[in-house]
């Protein structure tokens, strides 16, 4: 009986091992497709800026008064540098200033076949998928 029960501890070890041994390669095959799929993604995309107009529902200002904010906020430093709301109107300034450069963005998309399409998203999900099944899915 000893014998029996030393080869089931042996047979239980070795496809734990294998258990461990098949999450590491979900892992990294998840890993794989995942960068495979963005690095195809990345290189469908390309990205146009420029100054335009800061449009905000009805209204609209010229990237360029985004600006006025900032020297203001400058000036009212020089002039005096202890004031709060000069340190105000220029922390205000900025921040509409990174909100215009940020919306003068525009993501645009190549044209690419069905196969590439597949290709791109479906690396990407695979890829989400077999990492979330090496990650979440429990060892029993």
């Amino acid at each position: 009986m000893s014998k029996l029960e030393e080869m089931e501890k042996r047979l239980n070890q070795s496809s734990q091992g294998s258990k461990k041994d098949k999450t590491l390669l979900y892992f990294l095959l998840g890993v794989i497709l995942l960068c495979v799929g963005i690095y195809l993604v990345c290189r469908n995309t390309y990205i146009e800026a420029g100054w335009y107009l800061w449009r905000m529902g009805s209204m609209s200002i010229s990237s360029g008064l985004s600006v006025i904010p900032v020297l203001v906020g400058i000036g009212m430093l020089f002039y005096n540098s202890k004031s709060f709301i000069a340190k105000l109107v220029l922390i205000v300034g900025i921040v509409i200033l990174l909100i215009s450069i940020i919306m003068s963005v525009h993501i645009r998309f190549r044209t690419v076949d069905l196969y590439t399409y597949i290709l791109m998203f479906g690396s990407i999900f695979a890829g989400a998928g077999l990492l979330l099944r090496a990650l979440f899915r429990s060892n029993k």
